[in-house]
């Protein structure tokens, strides 16, 4: 078990999220990177720091909370997709950062009726972003099955639960893209 939990908490969606937004960004807009990374950490990563030393990493285990954790993470992604907005980022920055709160939404619905893996979700949308940039990038696929494993392994989640949430991610970023390209 202690690989899972290592693989689980490594591959956690906070940090997944936070360097993904981080790569995809310096793989759009590679010079002039720096106002988007501290875009990013500013609107997200921050926050989310906050409230962590705030409430505590319980809250964020808790499933009570889970909840008030896809609020905060739908309205931390909408402020980025704002502010990318605002600031003119580079495309594909917006079309990203859309896709972001509309899938935590999908999550956060989906998850009223039933429990959906948020690390296999996150992963899979990371590795999905990455690899429409940068094709080499495929190769963190690899990682969502392993995130998958662990989260299965440590009785987080059954197996459709997991795929569900494998699925979810790059087919909502996939609707937004062939939206957005129409």
């Amino acid at each position: 078990m202690e690989a899972a939990e290592m693989i689980s908490g490594i591959l956690h969606p906070v940090p997944v999220s936070v360097v993904s937004s981080i790569l995809a960004t310096a793989m759009v807009w590679r010079a002039g990177v720096t106002r988007w990374v501290l875009l990013a950490l500013g609107t997200v990563l921050v926050p989310l720091t906050m409230i962590y030393l705030w409430k505590g990493k319980n809250f964020f285990r808790a499933r009570e909370n889970r909840g008030t954790i896809y609020l905060i993470g739908v309205l931390l992604a909408a402020t980025y997709s704002s502010a990318s907005h605002l600031f003119s980022a580079p495309s594909p920055v917006p079309m990203i950062s859309v896709s972001v709160p509309v899938a935590g939404a999908v999550f956060a619905g989906l998850n009223l009726r039933m429990k959906i893996s948020v690390h296999t979700g996150v992963m899979s949308g990371a590795a999905t972003i990455l690899t429409g940039l940068e094709p080499v990038a495929g190769l963190s696929f690899l990682l969502v099955p392993l995130v998958g494993w662990s989260r299965i392994k440590l009785d987080r989640h059954e197996p459709l639960q997991v795929l569900a949430g494998a699925v979810i991610t790059p087919a909502v970023f996939l609707g937004i893209h062939l939206l957005g390209s129409s």
